[in-house]
Parts: C-alpha cells; structure tokens; sequence
C-alpha cells in the first residue's frame, strides 16, 4: 500500500468543494482546477481513498489545531500525527488546516515548537522540494557554512529533483539558488555546486563507449602534483548519472585495483572533497550509503542537523529500505540507536517515524 499511496500521490489535484468533506459530497467539475485556498473550495491530493482520506484530512487538521492553540502545546499529539502521515495525506491535512483556520499549519508549529524536534517536524510536512530549498538555505547563510549537508543534499539527486529544488527555492527566497550559492559559497565546492546546477543537469543516458575515457578523468593515487583532468572530472561527477557513474566507478577499481575514494582522498580536500565522496558512494549503493550515514549521524557522533537531513530527505525516498539495510549491515536495528543518541520529543518524533515505516510492509 505504501508503494500505491506513493504513485498516487503523484497524480493530478482535483477540487472539492467543503460540503463533500462535511459529509455533503458533490462533483467538481472536471475541467477545474483549484489554484488558490481563499475560494471556497479545498484541493486534495485524489486518491482511490478520497471520502475516507478528506474525512481524517479534516480531523487531524482540527487535531493539530488543538495541539498548538491556546497556551502550552500537545507535542505528542503533533508527533502521532505527522509522523504516521504520507505525503499525500501531509498536503491534504495543511489544505483542510488552512481552509478551516486561514492560518499556515507550518508557521503554528514553528511557533509553537523549538530546536531539533521543530526542525524535524516542519521538514517533513514541508513538500519534498520546499523542505530541500529551505534546508539549502539554511546550511547556505550559516556560518560556517554547513558544507556536509548541502553536499547530502545536491550530490544525491538526478535532474528531476533539482530543477524542482530550483524553482522552489525561487518561489521561498525570491532568488536563485544559484545567486545564493555565489554569495556564500567559495573556491572550488562553489564551482562544483554551481556545475551540479547548470543545464544539462544530470544528463540521463548512458554511454557504455565514453567509460574508458571518463575512468582517465580519475587521479591516480600515485600521481603527483596537480590533477591533470580536474575539469573532467569535476564535469563528470556533476554531470553524470549515477548509473553512468557507477559503471565508471567500477572500470576505474577494476583496472587499477583500489577504490575511488582512496585515489579522492589523496588528491582533495574538504569540501570539495566531502561532495566528491558523498557523489561517489551515493552512486555505487544508494541503500548501503544512506545506512552508512544514518550511522554516522547517531553512533560515531551524534549530529542533529545531519540526522534530520537524512530522515527529511528519506522519509520520501525510501527510508523503510534503508532501514533494512542498516540492520544487515550493523547487524541491529537503527531505532536502538536512535534511542541511545537522542532525548526527549525529538527522539520521540524520530521514533515514531522509524516505527511507522517499519510497520508498513
């Protein structure tokens, strides 16, 4: 059902007038299309579920409302609802809150909540794309700049991905990423974020015959001074798909017998580097590199920012796999790490998130 309620999720937006959701359903016409919250209709994300889904839609907006009215907040009350919630059912319930209250449910919690657990909860029930421009934005204008972050958070997406981070992060901050990463960004991560950036973004198709020629792009650990292709190579790990680069990755270790990440190392430095790294393993093992990083973030350092990156960003992506995938390979399961790494609504919440993915099977 999880997989469903995902494509669904991906489907047009019908409009719905209130009364269906009072229990009075009448037909929208088809050939509407709701585009703004102060008409008298409300969008909801269609689904084979729909009187059902609007109905709770409804609810647990009310719910949520209470949560954050008034004096004092019902954390766990935001934390049950927002983390058992899809995407889809997310967007109807900020649709139904802001139709019943004129008020942005976002804005209520980061009002009412602080540091870690606000963090988390708003970036989830943020779009995938808005929540990426807001957390770029972020890590952007802090200082120091969060170069780790950022580089999770651009070197793991294909073309797609980024364009809609683009034109969100346009809409949010009435500027381009690209200004903003000019601004704050220097030396060659600048250059190599920008490249990520500029079309064509990611090209998608395959070249089996280029292989060869990109495997030279790549230093060898015995080579001194300055690495001779370090354009290619940048264009390369800005330009390729990762399936492209996995075969390009895999030639190179072939041939020469030693990892790409050893000959990386030898030749850069942070933060270039960390982009090139987080590039490289996202492309050979998605699930491994994820699983990998989630267990860097609560058992070798506990790293907050980090962690509520990764499980914005997965519980979108696949964290159900990735879950499964830290438990082979760190033989138990994440949830006890989070319990041992973290404290109060913020473990509470990410409990609840991991608790909900596994149960959908």
């Amino acid at each position: 059902m999880n997989v469903m309620c995902r494509f669904l999720s991906l489907l047009f937006i019908i409009t719905v007038k209130i009364n269906f959701i009072l229990g009075n359903s009448t037909t929208a016409a088809t050939n509407t299309r709701s585009t703004t919250i102060e008409t008298t209709t409300l969008s909801f994300v269609k689904t084979e579920y729909d009187e059902f889904d609007n109905t709770s839609a409804v609810k647990n907006a009310e719910e949520l409302h209470k949560a954050v009215a008034g004096l004092g907040t019902d954390e766990n009350k935001i934390i049950k609802i927002v983390a058992s919630s899809e995407y889809w059912q997310i967007e109807n319930i900020k649709t139904a809150y802001y139709t019943l209250y004129r008020k942005n449910l976002i804005e209520d919690i980061k009002d009412d909540t602080s540091g870690d657990f606000r963090d988390l909860v708003t970036g989830i029930l943020e779009s995938a794309s808005s929540s990426t421009a807001t957390l770029l934005n972020t890590f952007l204008t802090s200082k120091p700049l969060n170069y780790y972050c950022i580089a999770l958070l651009l070197c793991t997406k294909e073309k797609p991905a980024i364009e809609y981070i683009q034109t969100n992060y346009l809409k949010l901050f009435n500027e381009t990423l690209e200004s903003t990463i000019v601004e704050y960004a220097t030396g060659d991560f600048k250059e190599f974020l920008l490249r990520l950036l500029e079309p064509p973004i990611r090209f998608v198709l395959e070249r089996r015959d280029l292989i060869q020629q990109q495997v030279s792009y790549i230093p060898l650990v015995n080579d001194t001074g300055t690495v001779k292709n370090s354009s290619a190579l940048m264009e390369l790990m800005a330009k390729a798909s990762f399936n492209q680069l996995r075969y390009v990755l895999a030639a190179y270790e072939t041939k020469y017998g030693v990892a790409v990440e050893e000959a990386l190392q030898k030749h850069f430095k942070d933060p270039l580097l960390r982009a090139y790294l987080i590039t490289v393993d996202f492309a050979k093992c998605f699930n491994y590199f994820f699983a990998k990083e989630l267990n860097k973030a609560t058992v070798e350092a506990l790293n907050t920012k980090r962690l509520t990156t990764l499980i914005v960003t997965l519980k979108r992506e696949g964290l159900q796999d990735i879950l499964y995938e830290y438990k082979k390979n760190y033989n138990r399961d994440f949830k006890s790490a989070v319990e041992k790494a973290t404290s109060g609504d913020y473990q509470k919440m990410l409990l609840a998130v991991i608790e909900n993915e596994l149960s959908e099977e």
